[in-house]
């Protein structure tokens, strides 16, 4: 019987010192994010991990074609982000279609997915917002 308890004694000291490794901050590794984020122009936005806060700035240039109108090239649609972390704040322009479509704000890619609206659309008087994508790796 002795034995028994003492079995069941180290089979449960076992169990939870392994368990409260597991849970200890320091075992866990850090989220990755990949957020879509939406900022009308002026406004602020954060990513879901809240390590980056996104500013538009202000639309740079809009040469992306017309809504029902036939080009020969699709355009380009360029903005300028500020992207503020615990390690600073970096501000870039970003393209639609040119390079650079994307840049490097503490640890988080920043891609412009969309700009809105798009020219000649039926909303093209209201104020412009982009669509970034934000991703965070280890």
């Amino acid at each position: 019987m002795k034995a028994r308890v003492l079995v069941a004694a180290f089979a449960i000291g076992a169990c939870s010192s392994a368990g409260n490794g597991a849970n200890s901050p320091q075992s866990v590794p850090a989220a990755n994010v990949d957020d879509t984020v939406r900022i009308s122009l002026g406004k602020v936005a954060s990513t879901r991990d809240g390590g980056l806060t996104l500013i538009f700035v202000r639309k740079v240039a809009e040469s992306r074609c017309a809504v029902n109108v036939v080009c020969v090239w699709q355009g380009d649609a360029a903005v300028r982000l500020r992207a503020e972390s615990s390690t600073g704040a970096v501000e870039a322009t970003i393209h639609t279609t040119l390079d650079p479509k994307s840049y490097e704000a503490g640890g988080y890619r920043i891609s412009l997915l969309d700009v809105q609206p798009y020219p000649g659309a039926s909303d093209s008087t209201r104020t412009p917002s982009v669509v970034v994508r934000v991703i965070r790796g280890d």
